[in-house]
């Protein structure tokens, strides 16, 4: 049997496998359980090792990693010579004792080569899928709830934020949390998660809406040291920006933060935050007047008519002494 397990998120990809290699083995061991990595390995010496009987052992399990050739334009330096016609004989005449499974870090496999078309002919591919928005706060608390903890609703939707998208980061965090207190609150997820780009970026954003000059320009200064460009910075203020117009239109047609939500199709915390920058006074009228300067000096920058570090600082400065 030949298995080709793939999927955006590594740890859904482990799980699939570790249910595979269970499922498929009553005993794992260095004789049952072989791994090969096929950057380093010819497929020649996989369709080898698939006929040769276990010694001792029933059954045995070939598990392949970094099949580069499943991927769409990724371009591998290999020390060999890669050939695929012994392991496509082997797909025509398959061991009964051997399963083989492939691990695609990537939920795209290529399907155009004639290889991979009969490889996944042959095989179960298996797609571990994706994680939808609303799955990710549940997620959070099954593992925080596995290592005896709790956490506010704040403080999780806090996590979710600093965490973004990253399974593998997600449950290395909550494990960093669980260490620290047993009761996690919001104080503990600010001091101990390190925030995303994305979100230092919104912090730059919130700061300036605030005309607090001190903390704008150490974040800045922050963004400078670490090389980030004026030009990046500006695409995500602006696109956090047209968020809170978004709200701050639908707040004033008198919607509730609920009803902006579904509106909008986001997570309710992202309308909430939204909701506490328009109701420290800036309405509509302000918040398209601060992004058209925004698109102004983005195209400013990007047609070269100005120095896109100078410009950038001076455009903060023109808004934290309101003289925009």
């Amino acid at each position: 049997m030949i298995y080709l397990v793939s999927g955006e998120h590594k740890p859904l990809i482990k799980k699939k496998v570790d249910e595979l290699i269970s499922k498929h083995l009553d005993e794992i061991n260095d004789f049952t359980l072989i791994k090969y990595d096929l950057e380093e390995t010819p497929l020649r010496m996989i369709a080898d090792d698939a006929i040769t009987y276990p010694f001792g052992y029933d059954k045995k399990l070939l598990l392949l990693t970094n099949p580069y050739f499943l991927l769409k334009d990724k371009k591998v330096k290999l020390d060999f010579e890669q050939t695929f016609e012994e392991f496509e004989e082997y797909l025509d005449n398959q061991s009964d004792f051997t399963t083989i499974i492939f691990v695609v870090d990537s939920d795209k496999i290529d399907r155009s080569s004639a290889f991979n078309k009969k490889l996944v002919k042959v095989g179960q591919v298996i797609n571990t899928g994706s994680i939808k928005k609303d799955e990710w706060p549940v997620i959070a608390k099954k593992r925080i709830k596995d290592n005896g903890c709790t956490i506010s609703n704040e403080a999780l939707n806090v996590l979710i934020e600093r965490v973004g998208e990253d399974l593998v980061r997600l449950e290395q965090e909550v494990d960093k949390l669980c260490l620290c207190s047993k009761k996690i609150n919001v104080d503990h997820v600010t001091s101990l998660v390190t925030p995303q780009l994305e979100e230092n970026i919104f912090a730059l954003l919130d700061n300036l809406i605030d005309n607090d000059v001190n903390k704008t320009m150490k974040v800045y200064q922050s963004f400078k040291l670490s090389n980030i460009e004026p030009i990046q910075l500006l695409t995500v203020m602006a696109s956090q920006l047209r968020f809170i117009y978004q709200v701050a239109v639908n707040k004033e047609l008198g919607h509730s933060e609920a009803k902006i939500s579904e509106i909008l199709a986001c997570h309710p915390y992202r309308v909430k935050l939204a909701f506490r920058r328009i109701n420290k006074g800036n309405d509509s009228e302000y918040l398209i007047r601060m992004l058209d300067q925004f698109m102004l000096l983005d195209l400013d920058i990007k047609t070269g008519q100005v120095d896109r570090f100078q410009a950038f600082e001076l455009f903060l400065f023109k808004f934290l002494y309101q003289q925009l």
